[in-house]
């Protein structure tokens, strides 16, 4: 099965995301064995495996794919990734998502799209094809959302950080 560039970029993204990592204290010049007490409770990440997203991914009617960040809400223990589709084959959006790494280990099986929230314009309305290149997602402390585009400089579209 074929997988894009992109696919690969989600899943190192995926891989790096907080769940999908241990983290222990460590020395700071690198990992130390398992049975090695902590040291200076510095942290330490455990890679746990990387899942990858297989190109024409569907999700209630979306294409899932150019996932271009991702946040996580330890709250909910969920992440939120943006795609990075400028509402050229459906609107602007984001994903939230789950990791099944309870067993320790990520791995295809274990990424789970559990919902899709359209991005919508100061006016209430999708943002029209072309008017944004969707890039970054946060999640502040207050749980607000924070998206951003990066513009298109040579159609005079300028770039923007916005609240969800």
């Amino acid at each position: 099965m074929k997988r894009t560039l992109v696919a690969a970029a989600v899943a190192a993204m995926l891989a790096a995301a907080p769940a999908a990592l241990a983290v222990t204290p460590a020395a700071a010049k690198g990992p130390e064995p398992a049975a090695a007490p902590a040291s200076h409770g510095k942290p330490q990440l455990q890679f746990l495996g990387q899942a990858i997203v297989p190109t024409g991914t569907q999700f209630e009617g979306t294409t899932v794919g150019g996932l271009s960040s991702i946040t996580y809400d330890a709250e909910r223990n969920r992440y939120y990734a943006i795609s990075d589709d400028p509402s050229q084959f459906q609107p602007a959006r984001f994903y939230t998502v789950k990791l099944g790494v309870a067993d320790g280990a990520l791995t295809n099986d274990d990424v789970q799209f559990t919902d899709v929230t359209t991005l919508l314009a100061p006016d209430g309305q999708p943002y029209p094809q072309g008017s944004l290149d969707p890039e970054g997602l946060a999640l502040t402390k207050d749980r607000t959302l924070i998206a951003t585009s990066e513009g298109y400089a040579a159609q005079m579209i300028p770039p923007f950080i916005r609240r969800y």
